[in-house]
């Protein structure tokens, strides 16, 4: 991203500029049904980043727990961290995370999730009902928010680096993986 120029690029090596016609196209094409996609001008949810960010131990916790499938594609995080502890991204609300080339704050805030992680999507069937439980045990939430205040690349494999605030990236000596759901576009 640079400027107000959102670039897509696909597994194939196909790239795009958000609002070309022939993302639309593909993206249609890839869901069977008309698609189209959009820069945000705004932020619809005041005090809510742009990036939602989730941990792989928390997905295999909901799918052991409950069940279900826990895909992350069913969840539509921006981000996915491979992590050892579920909801570790929960005690990053509040710090400078680094994941690739680029720089997002996470914000104090959980993501609250919708009937949407119960329906089917991207291709993937929604095995196992997930909203229930997870508004049962965890108020609906999980994963956490983030804004994105240095837009960059990041690569399936790219490290993540968290800091407190104000701190020296430097002294960080917490680094995880990051993974990207199939077809994500990255933070």
């Amino acid at each position: 991203m640079t400027g107000d120029t959102v670039r897509v690029n696909h597994l194939d090596e196909s790239t795009w500029i958000v609002g070309d016609p022939g993302l639309d196209a593909h993206l249609s094409a890839g869901m069977g049904q008309t698609l189209s996609i959009s820069t945000e001008r705004f932020r619809t949810s005041p005090g809510h980043g742009l990036c939602v960010t989730g941990g792989t131990a928390t997905l295999r916790w909901c799918a052991n727990r409950w069940g279900v499938n826990a895909d992350p594609r069913r969840l539509r995080d921006n981000l996915v961290i491979e992590t050892d502890e579920p909801f570790i991204e929960e005690s990053w609300m509040g710090q400078e995370a680094y994941p690739g080339f680029s720089h997002n704050d996470v914000q104090p805030t959980r993501a609250p999730r919708c009937r949407i992680i119960d329906i089917g999507q991207d291709g993937l069937m929604a095995t196992g009902r997930w909203l229930k439980p997870l508004a049962a045990e965890r108020d609906m939430y999980l994963a956490v928010y983030s804004d994105i205040t240095v837009p960059g690349r990041v690569n399936f494999g790219d490290r993540i680096s968290l800091i407190q605030p104000g701190a020296a990236l430097a002294v960080n000596d917490q680094w995880c993986p990051v993974v990207l759901p199939r077809g994500s576009v990255g933070c």
